[in-house]
């Protein structure tokens, strides 16, 4: 698998977390600060502001990722990551592999429960359907 080729889900991944005292309030919501490192073939290093004010969890948060396919971009640190509570307010990332990095931050807004408009998951009218076997050969 590409994936795999690329060092990404490798088994030499030694995830941490460490759980601060640092505390501070985000927005609405009264969060503590957790440190996640993954070093080997990806060195990730995140800070994660979380708050358990909100009322779902860090396996929403989990279950997202995991429906987006970036479980096996995380390694070993996904397995390690159903021990955190609260859900992220605040996610600051730095990942780096074959001495490139990307950083990524992601702020919580809004928490709102309801009905979700079918709208937001109508596809474009330029979007156009493609066979993924084509794709499939090229990674042969």
């Amino acid at each position: 698998m590409r994936l795999c080729g690329a060092g990404l889900g490798k088994s030499d991944n030694k995830p941490t977390i460490t759980k601060t005292d640092e505390k501070k309030k985000i927005g609405d919501w009264n969060c503590f600060k957790m440190m996640v490192e993954q070093t080997g073939s990806i060195n990730i290093k995140a800070s994660l502001w979380l708050s358990e004010d909100i009322e779902i969890g860090f396996d929403v948060y989990l279950d997202l990722i995991r429906k987006l396919g970036m479980e096996k971009v995380l390694g070993g640190l996904a397995g390690v990551l159903d021990s955190i509570k609260g859900f992220p307010v605040l996610v600051e990332t730095t990942q780096t592999q074959f001495e490139q990095t990307v950083s990524s931050t992601s702020l919580l807004k809004k928490v709102a429960k309801g009905p979700v408009d079918p709208a937001l998951f109508k596809l474009p009218a330029s979007y156009k359907l493609i066979e993924a076997g084509p794709l499939l050969q090229m990674q042969k």
